[in-house]
């Protein structure tokens, strides 16, 4: 006789009684049928539906072959300390027995589910669902498969979706209740495990940039906006919709007057002043350019506008290539050029004069056709923007010892250190 039978169904299927697992000594088909039954809980389902869903149209042998397993199932399966039968039958129905105690995992989150609906008190509902995303923590019986059984694993695919979206469901109502608490560091967990679960959503995106400004994580802001443009261009080969890219800009805007070192500098009107890129913590080395994109905006962060309007124009365009915020620094840049071009000259307009400086789309074609001369002219344009702005900053950069970056921007770091237009230090973040 046993006191306590559990089902673990949310990851690998395991059936075990007193700590013992009773799942070696199950066919397939009899661990299928146990599931089927204990998921239905206390619902009858007829023997032409649980051969139908195993046996498909074998109907000859359905019969035995269902009559067998449940045979095995009683014969595994130990009575109860009141000696009651986990699966019940008649000729027509099969049933799991409501008077036997048996623990199911799937059937808890039920259970939990429905109380923290009832749950009107925000402390409590927050401990429920807490309880709720670490039972929903794996697959619905995890690589169970039944090869001809077509209505059985339909079934397991449906459920594994369904409980896929009740755990999407558990952690957006884990965020919600927490922002409500003021718990900001517990929000910012459960929308992350909701943006891991679905990566693309940009509207998790949004919401999580705007926690991190909550919390006065600005920079943690920018990193989410950056993660969320790699995953979608990678995966789907699109940008951010608009208003991730409006705060975006905003917060790029305002992250640069922070940095009152470097305002200082400028204002004294020193001849350099230090700006140290630190990529000790450099995330996705799959992403190739992904840490020059982001030296690129710890540069652009570190110098200011007025510094990096000593670049030319056309190397800023070059860039916004890998970083899209240095746009509009060389769309600033260019016309302040054109403008000094044309008063002196006075043959061509300012816009001419910029549409000649930049390629033109035609060129911007054959470049893309060609990633390796695309990647030469842009090399060149961060060797030469470096070079300029070198007059009037001292530019080094750490990468991470032992943790790779994307062997793209490897090279070019490289290549840049021989060349003596950038200083790179290796090894781990320093305390100071």
């Amino acid at each position: 006789m046993s006191g306590s039978l559990e089902l673990r169904l949310l990851g690998q299927l395991e059936i075990s009684a007193d700590g013992q697992s009773l799942l070696a000594q199950l066919s397939a088909k009899s661990a299928a049928i146990l599931c089927l039954l204990i998921c239905t809980e206390e619902k009858k389902l007829t023997r032409a539906k649980l051969s139908s869903m195993l046996w498909g149209d074998s109907f000859e042998t359905a019969s035995y072959n269902l009559r067998y397993n449940l045979w095995n199932i009683r014969k595994v399966i130990p009575r109860d300390r009141n000696g009651q039968e986990l699966i019940l039958s008649d000729k027509e129905f099969c049933w799991r027995n409501p008077a036997y105690s048996v623990y199911c995992d799937l059937l808890e989150v039920r259970r939990l589910k429905e109380q923290a609906k009832r749950q009107a008190a925000l402390s409590e509902r927050i401990e429920l669902l807490k309880k709720l995303r670490a039972l929903l923590s794996g697959e619905f019986m995890e690589q169970f498969y039944i090869r001809s059984s077509d209505e059985f694993n339909e079934w397991v695919l449906f459920e594994r979706a369904a409980c896929q979206r009740l755990t999407l469901q558990v952690l957006h109502g884990l965020y919600t209740c927490c922002l409500k608490a003021e718990d900001a560091q517990t929000a910012a967990e459960a929308l992350a495990a909701e943006l891991a679960e679905n990566p693309y959503d940009e509207e998790l995106h949004f919401q999580m940039m705007e926690l991190y400004l909550q919390m006065g994580q600005r920079p943690l802001a920018i990193r989410q906006y950056q993660e969320c443009e790699a995953v979608l261009r990678r995966e789907l080969n699109i940008m951010p919709q608009k208003k991730l890219r409006q705060l975006y800009v905003k917060l790029q805007e305002e992250a640069e007057p922070s940095d009152a070192q470097a305002k200082q500098h400028r204002k004294e009107g020193s001849r350099a002043h230090a700006v140290f890129v630190d990529l000790a913590r450099q995330p996705l080395p799959e992403i190739p350019y992904l840490a020059v994109s982001e030296f690129l905006n710890g540069v652009a962060a570190g110098c200011g506008k007025e510094v990096l309007a000593g670049v030319s124009p056309v190397y800023l365009r070059d860039l916004s290539l890998l970083q899209p915020s240095l746009l509009q620094l060389s769309l600033c840049a260019g016309e302040r050029a054109a403008n000094a071009e044309w008063t002196e000259a006075g043959k061509t307009s300012p816009e001419q004069w910029f549409a000649n400086e930049a390629p033109t789309e035609r060129e911007c074609g054959r470049l893309c056709c060609n990633s390796q001369i695309l990647n030469v002219r842009l090399l060149q344009s961060l060797r030469h923007a470096l070079a300029q702005l070198a007059k009037r900053c001292e530019i080094s950069v750490r990468l991470p010892e032992g943790k790779a970056i994307d062997k793209e921007s490897a090279l070019w770091f490289s290549y840049l250190q021989e060349c003596g237009a950038l200083c790179v230090v290796c090894g781990a973040e320093s305390s100071s």
